[in-house]
């Protein structure tokens, strides 16, 4: 990930968060942590994307969980869908609780076995 210098614009920055949400996305649904997450969550994950509109599940079962859902999701989507990410991983790692120290610091919570 790209260091920040403090002279980028707003622009620049969000491009750099939206960059950031998708490869979490990314690694959470086709990568190197697709194991993680159940089927059900998953899916809940996919129904944020708006890469093909806002769909249903009947909806994105006819797409047959097309990727391009994913890939072509706005920034928005795509950060809905990586906050999911995030607030999943968190709820496992500290269940009933709001927040963690350690999530909030690294903005991710992975589970001790990876």
């Amino acid at each position: 990930m790209k260091r920040l210098t403090g002279n980028e614009s707003e622009a620049e920055v969000l491009a750099m968060m939206s960059q950031s949400n998708f490869e979490l996305v990314v690694k959470f649904l086709r990568g190197e942590h697709e194991q993680v997450l159940t089927a059900k969550e998953k899916i809940g994950i996919w129904l944020l994307g708006d890469g093909f509109g806002e769909l249903s599940l009947s909806g994105l079962m006819e797409t047959e969980m097309d990727w391009s859902h994913i890939r072509d999701s706005s920034p928005a989507a795509q950060s809905a869908m990586a906050q999911k990410i995030r607030d999943l991983l968190a709820e496992r790692a500290h269940p009933g609780k709001q927040f963690c120290v350690k999530c909030l610091d690294s903005g991710l919570h992975l589970p001790e076995a990876l």
